[in-house]
């Protein structure tokens, strides 16, 4: 959860995933910390992963600011097909749907204070 929410730049840079921890706590809506957390380590596991990230089968790679800067592929002009890439997409467009709740709650906390 540390690494991805830093390359989605959910959180300013933190240190250590308690740093990410808090942060993200500070304004995820706390009914999205257990789903939030169960999406972003199989992402971080199949897709978003430490070394080698793979920005070309990426569902979010438009939504992200650090889509293929640690990756050595550029942006694909092939169509994924295989079943895994179809399986990890789904799970992807999940986490598309999550973030873009996410950054709505975060604007409607900044209109309430």
């Amino acid at each position: 959860m540390h690494r991805i929410s830093n390359r989605l730049k959910w959180v300013q840079n933190t240190k250590n995933p308690e740093q990410t921890r808090k942060e993200l706590e500070s304004w995820l809506p706390k009914e999205y910390w257990g789903p939030i957390n169960k999406l972003l380590v199989g992402f971080g596991q199949t897709i978003c992963t430490p070394l080698n990230t793979k920005c070309d089968i990426c569902k979010v790679n438009d939504l992200c600011p650090s889509a293929f800067k640690e990756s050595r592929m550029k942006r694909p002009k092939l169509e994924k097909s295989t079943a895994e890439a179809s399986s990890l997409a789904v799970r992807a467009g999940d986490m598309a749907s999550v973030k873009y709740e996410v950054e709505v709650t975060k604007k409607e906390l900044k209109k309430d204070k």
